[in-house]
């Protein structure tokens, strides 16, 4: 299974292909040269390609590649795992998430995205930074939190908050759908403008011009993040729009 796909059109065609291509030969070092003129690219979920990814490194909740996709067992601690490429204008994020269990129903289903540090630093130079696993030690960065957990007053349905950091302001929220352990569930986040829309399984959950607190996050990281659950991710898609 392939955790990040391309989306070919237009003149990106050729150089998708060309990725591709190289990939399958497992000529790393060129296709990484291709995608650099593309941005959409293609990471087949293996352990040659698994440097994509960074992690805070967390405890022991490390990520593995466990049955083709990306596993993590944060079930007494978090986790949070970075995409190593920037991101910036409007965009569309879509994976699949699976609960396999979670202490005390946690069902943290959460992710970091257009996430950069106040000062420009990378941040995969400040992981040392991060490595408690703190989740107030998000908060002062740049960029926007989602988070889906199940509702408190009925812990059957879902809780699905969108926040502005740094400030870990709530502009958002909805209380609805549902929250399962075992059930695969198809997330997409469409970044247009000042407009952030969130869907799972085709449902809209989240529908938000950013207007009130920090100026429009316009470049970041996406970073899946999850605490007290074991899961996995698969199916990572980010398209260009």
């Amino acid at each position: 299974m392939s955790i990040l796909k391309t989306d070919y059109f237009n003149k990106k065609t050729y150089f998708g292909r060309l990725s591709a291509h190289l990939r399958a030969r497992q000529d790393i070092r060129l296709a990484r040269q291709v995608e650099d003129k593309i941005y959409n690219y293609e990471i087949f979920l293996t352990v040659n390609y698994f440097s994509d990814f960074i992690s805070d490194k967390v405890y022991c909740s490390k990520a593995v590649i466990k049955g083709g996709k990306l596993y993590v067992d944060a079930n007494s601690t978090a986790s949070t795992i970075w995409l190593d490429k920037e991101l910036t204008g409007n965009f569309r994020i879509e994976y699949d998430a699976h609960i396999e269990s979670s202490n005390n129903n946690s069902n943290n289903l959460n992710c970091f995205f257009l996430y950069a540090d106040t000062t420009g630093t990378p941040l995969r130079e400040t992981r040392a930074l991060r490595k408690s696993g703190n989740y107030k030690l998000y908060h002062g960065y740049n960029g926007y939190i989602f988070t889906y957990v199940p509702n408190p007053k009925e812990p059957s349905g879902g809780r699905f908050r969108l926040r502005d950091c740094p400030g870990f302001h709530l502009i958002q929220e909805n209380n609805t759908f549902e929250s399962k352990i075992g059930k695969t569930y198809r997330i997409t986040i469409e970044k247009l403008n000042d407009r952030i829309l969130i869907y799972v399984d085709g449902n809209l959950m989240l529908d938000k011009h950013d207007d009130e607190q920090n100026s429009i996050h316009e470049r970041g990281l996406f970073g899946f993040r999850t605490w007290n659950t074991e899961l996995w991710w698969d199916n990572l898609r980010i398209t260009q729009l």
